[in-house]
């Protein structure tokens, strides 16, 4: 460490004259040597008494601490309500109004007298002689009290237990002006709650505020550590469970949101407190500027520690109250400083005959050789030393005082300035060794000194003029004085290069903290380079994933996304595999690689070959959210391109407004994008979607019985109906049970750790039915356990059951074209006036007399009918029920001109469907909008995520064509279909035909394609297209490239190269939606666009359909592969994997030497 050494001072004796240089400032000093250092003494000692450091930020904190404390349980207990309840039920009161005095019968209880019990509001009911008991009266009141406010004393206030016995307490609940005699009738399940979790919450919240403000005051960050330490002893923390450290952290985190938004700012804040027991001092001073960082600073230690325990500590920082002096030995040495040994040296001396000599030899005390003489920080003296100095200059020597800001940082930076220098150029020398030359080094001492002195100019004057002043110098104009981004290379001879020269730059060993490499990676064969090939590990090789070696690494990495695996050898030859996941076991150095295939189709006899072009419709698969059609490819689907949305009455702003989405069981993110097609293709950018799948509602209380498997869960007011479904979200539930004597916490319901089939929950990721209900509770079948232990709920995930549609078969149904009306029979049912229903696109056949019922027609048709649009009045529209009886429910869909009489022939189950409470609201963002209720408009491009990725809405429809990939008989046939995160499992139908394409008009050139593989959007320039949403369009000749190289698309092996247009922002540009990929592709020539339509023959019906999302890798063990792009992340951020390749060209930017 680089030192300033007594030697480095020149040393200039003093001449000794008869006459005084400074006579009066010496007489001054020498008559006030005492008084100097009594004061320096007694200014350290105040220090130690802790100086505060934000002293009005220190003040406002402490002048509102109960208030704080009141405020965070207040919310506390408002946001997770019972969280701190322990609850005992009242079978007997006895109540004497004389003294306020309540003895409660609650049975067996661990209070002490001390203890503080809540009483619910109105759970105990007396009746009183005033009115002979003729009337109950339910107590402690909100209203209607003769106490102050109007309330009862005891009204949502703790009373403090004042007697106890095995099954009483007695507490003070007020005395009554009404003297007679009360008599007990009834009590309120539970009404009786301990308050001992709520004031541990209160008493910790209040050791963590005084943490918070002693090291405001004192500086340092030593009594916040002290106070997390006691969250632990060793490894084990004092909390009970990791549910109680996050409410820790949540009380914390609004300890400090009041702390840093009302009470440094001097703000008023919205008490939570019912009644107000407290109130918030607002004539405080506003804090200083830096006091929320310090507060946002202490804070993270609590949080964190409580956490992440005592690993997680960071370095004590001590402040003055942790410095030990004597006082005596710091008289000695300040009057030293000042006289010298006999009275005539030190100071005094030096200012009487000039030089530093006597200074000097002072100073070379504290130093043996290279030994100190003052162990530990030497701050104290640093600062005791400067104090001194400002206390002669400023008083003894009755020189004008400047107005400094921060002194003492003044004083620190300029005693420390050379220092501060040397130290920083030394450690850069040491880090970046070779980039300094002699003049380099020389020029980074000055311009850090240049600096330094900047910074103390403008702390003095509390202005930012001279570090502009210092910024402005590294710039001329827009050009840098420094050079940015350089390399400086030292070569060993005479290099004779210019500056714009390229030179080739091969072999250099460089060193960082995770060991040496050689840059820059030019070699393609060296290690994890971009075509290196991994041989497939025998071992753990199965269908769907497989191993390779990558070698150790001390960097954790975690998979992020994308990458592809092209393998080297066999039938899989250079064929691109989409990597799923990754999962690197740095410690081993195993890789496993999950990769994602296609789909294989069972259709008999299907007479296809390989390349044929084929049209795959109506096929239904499942996945864990419900069941659907495959491929989506009509625009009538709901949420595809063309559907409609009208604009809802409710809640337009000039900003905002909502409509109907339509409900789901997932629960989505808005990321960005979107735009508004408005009446007239007038384009609006979306910069807003909140969308709410399906109504949400809290548990507060739940009772599960393992043997039936019925779980009773306790929300509040709700709209759910016997026969609706729901979702429980995952592991947002929490028990303990009988068998481990409810020592540990388990939440529900689970992916993994079931013993039901497939290892998970039944109610996992998947809809339940409500099979009984009442005004707060509704009851769900969730599976028998073979754990039939009592279970105890202890806490729930607010919002975590989520409403989704319920749905109803029709068996008959009668139409009146007349009227509209039609009556649907769908057995037993809830409905009632007034609620909405969807009825499924094309879910209802009927014939009619027009045609003498000679042919079926399916309702509500998307296209076809006389209706404006050319969609049957009930359409994708929810339909208001008008009449009910016990089977059946009756709405109007619309009149028709054809009157004959129809007949019902069939229905598609569960084609009835409905929303409950806001399910499905959208409420959109789009600035000066101008929309009205009942607006029609069109929605384009919403990028969304939920758990199963990134998504775009509305849906793109898919045209449904593909080219065969393989025949292994003549009843199956596989073709490509892009990966998917959701295994999905074939239901029923479908068909698979043969298709044939029909050009339309010219083609034209494309000029531009920007794919953005994450959303699957690709955006086309090609002027003049002629092309219209929901056309289809035929790309060919696309050259792209990406980390594999360049390659023409799309890739008639596995795609048709047909898609619809999925938006036509203009006449030259199309949008339409491609396969998504695990790699980033960038355009580099030709291509052009064709619109086509297209013809079937010789459907064939499908009797199985696997799409296949995760195997098909087809590899053996010792296949070599390649990989390419790969992200992961580390400490070091996100990287490619593997390792990019550089071509080693660089062109010089500067020459120092030849």
């Amino acid at each position: 460490m680089a030192k300033t050494k007594v030697e480095q001072y020149i040393f200039q004796p003093g001449i000794p004259i008869k006459d005084n240089r400074y006579h009066m400032a010496h007489d001054l000093i020498t008559n006030n040597v005492e008084f100097i250092c009594d004061e320096v003494t007694a200014w350290i000692a105040e220090q130690v008494k802790m100086e505060p450091k934000y002293p009005d930020a220190y003040a406002s904190i402490v002048a509102n601490k109960e208030f704080l404390k009141d405020e965070v349980m207040s919310w506390f207990d408002i946001a997770y309500p019972g969280v701190h309840d322990l609850t005992y039920t009242a079978t007997a009161a006895t109540y004497d109004p004389a003294t306020g005095l309540l003895v409660l019968t609650i049975g067996s209880h661990g209070f002490q007298i001390g203890s503080t019990v809540r009483i619910a509001t109105e759970s105990l009911t007396f009746t009183c002689a005033e009115d002979s008991h003729a009337t109950q009266h339910s107590y402690p009141r909100a209203t209607g009290s003769l106490a102050p406010g109007g309330w009862d004393y005891a009204y949502l206030t703790p009373v403090p237990v004042t007697k106890t016995s095995g099954s009483t307490v007695t507490v003070d609940v007020g005395l009554s002006s009404n003297n007679t005699a009360h008599t007990f009738v009834s009590a309120t399940a539970d009404g009786i709650i301990s308050n001992e979790r709520h004031e541990k919450c209160e008493r910790d919240t209040g050791y963590n505020i005084d943490a918070i403000t002693t090291d405001l005051y004192n500086g340092g960050n030593s009594k916040s550590i002290e106070t997390a330490k006691k969250y632990w002893e060793g490894t084990n923390t004092n909390l009970g469970s990791s549910n109680e450290q996050t409410y820790a952290t949540l009380v914390n985190n609004k300890l400090l949101e009041i702390i840093n938004g009302y009470i440094l700012t001097n703000t008023a804040w919205t008490t939570a407190q019912v009644p107000p027991v407290t109130t918030q001092d607002v004539g405080q001073p506003i804090a200083e500027s830096n006091a929320k960082n310090r507060v946002t600073e202490l804070h993270s230690i609590l949080n964190d520690v409580t956490v992440n325990g005592l690993d997680n500590l960071p370095a004590v920082t001590p402040s003055w109250s942790h410095y030990t002096y004597d006082g005596i030995l710091c008289e000695r040495d300040t009057r030293l400083n000042l006289q010298g040994l006999d009275g005539t040296g030190g100071i005094l001396y030096d200012l009487r005959y000039g030089g530093n000599e006597q200074t000097r030899y002072t100073a070379s005390k504290y130093w043996i050789n290279s030994t100190p003489q003052i162990d530990g920080n030497r701050t104290p003296e640093l600062f005791a030393k400067n104090y001194v100095r400002d206390l002669i200059n400023n008083f003894i020597l009755l020189q004008p005082a400047s107005a400094q800001t921060y002194p003492y940082a003044i004083a620190l930076l300029e005693a420390n300035k050379q220092f501060i220098a040397d130290e920083a150029t030394a450690w850069f020398d040491a880090n970046y060794p070779g980039v300094h030359t002699g003049t380099r080094h020389t020029k980074c001492i000055r311009d850090t000194k240049y600096n330094i002195e900047a910074l103390t100019s403008d702390i003095y004057t509390g202005s930012n003029f001279k570090v502009i002043d210092m910024v402005h110098r590294y710039w001329s104009g827009t050009a840098s004085q420094l050079p940015g981004g350089e390399t400086l290379l030292t070569t060993a001879v005479s290099h004779g290069r210019s500056v714009d020269d390229v030179v080739e730059i091969r072999g250099l060993v460089l060193t960082c903290p995770m060991g040496s490499k050689t840059y820059p990676v030019t070699d393609f064969t060296q290690g994890h380079s971009t075509n290196q090939t991994f041989a497939v590990r025998t071992q753990n090789l199965t269908a769907s994933t497989f191993e390779i070696y990558l070698g150790t690494s001390a960097v954790a990495q975690t998979y992020v996304k994308g990458g592809v695996v092209i393998p080297q050898a066999g039938l899989q030859l250079d064929n691109r595999l989409d990597i799923r996941n990754f999962d690197y076991n740095t410690g081993t150095g195993v890789a496993t690689i999950t990769t994602m295939g296609g789909a294989t189709v069972t259709a008999e006899a299907h007479g296809r070959s390989n390349g044929d072009l084929i049209a795959v419709d109506g096929a239904v698969l499942s996945c864990d959210m419900g069941s659907k059609t495959y491929p989506v490819n009509s625009f009538s689907t709901a949420h595809s391109t063309n559907q409609t949305f009208t604009v809802s009455a409710n809640n337009v702003t000039t900003d905002t407004f909502e409509v109907f989405f339509g409900t789901s069981a997932i629960a989505t993110t808005y990321v960005s994008g979107g735009t508004i097609v408005k009446a007239g293709n007038i384009r609006l950018p979306i910069t807003g979607f909140n969308y709410t799948p399906g109504s949400t509602h809290s548990v507060s209380a739940a009772t599960y019985d393992p043997t039936s498997g019925v779980l009773e869960i306790t929300i509040g007011s709700h709209d759910f109906e016997i026969g609706n479904n729901i979702n429980i979200g995952s592991n947002s539930l929490t028990f303990t049970c009988a068998m481990d004597s409810h020592a540990t916490n388990h939440t529900y319901p689970r992916a993994t750790g079931s013993n039901a089939p497939g290892g998970y929950d039944y109610a996992y990721n998947t809809p339940v039915e409500i099979t009984a209900k009442t005004s707060t509770t509704i009851s769900v079948d969730v599976g028998v356990s073979s754990n039939t232990t009592a279970h105890t709920f202890v806490s729930a995930i607010a919002d975590n059951i989520t409403s989704i549609p319920a749905a109803n078969s029709v068996s008959n149904a009668v139409y009146t074209p007349g009227t509209g009306l039609i009556q649907l029979t769908i057995g037993a049912h809830s409905y009632k006036i007034g609620d909405t229903i969807k009825i499924a696109t094309d879910s209802l056949t009927f014939t009619c007399a027009m045609d003498s019922h000679a042919t079926n027609h399916t309702y509500p048709r998307a296209t076809g009918s006389a209706a404006p649009g050319g969609y049957d009045y009930a359409y994708n529209t929810n339909r208001t029920i008008t009449a009910v009886d016990a089977t059946s429910i009756t709405c109007n869909v619309g009149t028709s001109s054809n009157t004959s009489a129809h007949t019902f022939i069939s229905a598609k189950a569960n084609c009835i469907t409905n929303t409950i409470g806001s399910a499905g609201k959208c409420v959109i963002t789009a600035v000066d909008h101008g929309l009205t209720a009942n607006d029609t408009i069109d929605i384009r491009g919403v990028v969304m995520d939920c758990v199963y990725g990134t998504k775009v809405y509305p849906a793109i429809p898919h045209a449904g064509i593909y080219p065969v990939t393989k025949v292994a008989d003549a009843n199956t046939l596989d073709f490509y279909l892009p990966p998917s995160a959701i295994d999905h499992t074939y239901v029923s139908g479908g068909t698979v035909k043969s298709a044939t394409l029909t050009d339309v008009g010219s083609s034209t050139a494309v000029t531009a394609f920007v794919y953005n593989n994450d959303q699957a959007l690709i955006t086309i320039t090609s002027t003049s297209h002629g092309l219209a949403v929901g056309d289809l369009v035929k790309l060919a000749g696309i050259t792209l490239s990406c980390s594999t190289g360049t390659k023409v698309y799309p890739d008639a092996t596995v795609s048709s190269g047909v898609f619809y247009v999925y938006d036509v922002p203009d006449i030259n540009t199309i949008i339409i939606g491609m396969d998504r990929s695990n790699v980033a592709h960038t355009y580099v020539s030709g291509g052009t666009c064709q619109k086509v339509t297209y013809t079937t023959a010789s459907s064939v019906n499908i009797s199985n359909f696997v799409f296949d999302t995760h195997s098909g890798h087809g590899l053996s063990g010792n296949d070599n592969v390649i990989l390419r792009g790969i992200v992961t992340d580390c400490i070091y951020g996100t990287k490619v994997y593997p390792a990019l390749v550089h071509a080693g060209l660089y062109p010089i930017t500067k020459t120092d030497t030849a």
